[in-house]
Parts: C-alpha cells; sequence; structure tokens
C-alpha cells in the first residue's frame, strides 16, 4: 500500500518495495523497460535515448493519452545513482524518482518515493481544471504498485 504526501505543487505516493535499490535504479533509468512500471497508461515505447540514463541525458517517448497519440521528448534533471532520477519535458513538470533503503526480515527492500512536481508549469490553472495532480496521484499509486509486482516476479 502506498502512502500519501500531497502539498501545493507537488504529488507525492511512496511504497516499501521487495528490491534493491540498485535493481530499482536500473529499471527506472531504462527507458525502453519505462512501459513496464507506467501506471499512467500512457508510456508506449521509448523512441530514441540512450540504454541507461544520465545527468542532461536526453530521450524521445511514443505516448498515448486517450485517443490522442503523440511523441514527447524528456530530460534528466536530476541524476543521483542509485537514490534519485527526475527528468521533464516540455510541460515542464517533473517526474521524480528517490529510492532508500529500508530494513526487511525477507531480504532487500526499497521505500520508493515519486513525486509529480507542477508548480513550474505554463498554466497551473488548466492543470487544476483537467485534474491533472489527482489523475497523477492515482497513476503513481498504479505504477508503485505495478514496481512491486515486478519485483516480486524477479521481472527487475
Amino acid at each position: 500500500m502506498a502512502s500519501s504526501t500531497d502539498s501545493i505543487y507537488v504529488v507525492t505516493r511512496s511504497a516499501a518495495i521487495k528490491a534493491a535499490r540498485e535493481a530499482i535504479f536500473d529499471l527506472l533509468s531504462s527507458p525502453s523497460r519505462h512501459h513496464l512500471f507506467d501506471g499512467s497508461g500512457t508510456v508506449l515505447a521509448e523512441l530514441e535515448g540512450p540504454e541507461k540514463l544520465y545527468l542532461n541525458a536526453k530521450f524521445r517517448m511514443s505516448m498515448r493519452r486517450s485517443a490522442i497519440s503523440y511523441r514527447i521528448w524528456n530530460t534528466v534533471v536530476e541524476f543521483d545513482e542509485p537514490t534519485v532520477i527526475a527528468w521533464r519535458h516540455v510541460g515542464r513538470h517533473v517526474w521524480r524518482f528517490e529510492l532508500e533503503d529500508i530494513s526487511s526480515e525477507f531480504g532487500p527492500a526499497t521505500r520508493v518515493t515519486e513525486s509529480f512536481e507542477w508548480g513550474n508549469v505554463h498554466s497551473k490553472f488548466l492543470y487544476e481544471v483537467l485534474k491533472y495532480p489527482a489523475q497523477n496521484g492515482r497513476a503513481i499509486e498504479a505504477t508503485l504498485e505495478k514496481l512491486a509486482e515486478l519485483a516480486s516476479n524477479g521481472q527487475l
């Protein structure tokens, strides 16, 4: 179960995942695998970019929202292996993943915190009207569930 911490312009969820943070970070830093854990249902595939992300790396994704397909470039804006990775696209909001080792009687475990930061977007009013913060909160919860499922199935 994900825990929730929201503040103005930041939507955050956390969950304990039974996997080493290095394995989780490897997945997060591999854009060709982003569709495996995406909880929004919008990420289809990587089109261009490095095999493994790094600070300032650019990667292009194929996306779909409702009936609209599009392609979008992202830039890695934070990278501290294996603890933090964040990227943004032209919309200026940031997706951030923070990984922290936690104790577990079952072996390696990691607290994964994902944040959707939308304080720098051009139209906060539009984001509110379209309910993007609430939608992204639900998508983050689904993403964390998918990460946990991948870990439990040995697919990291």
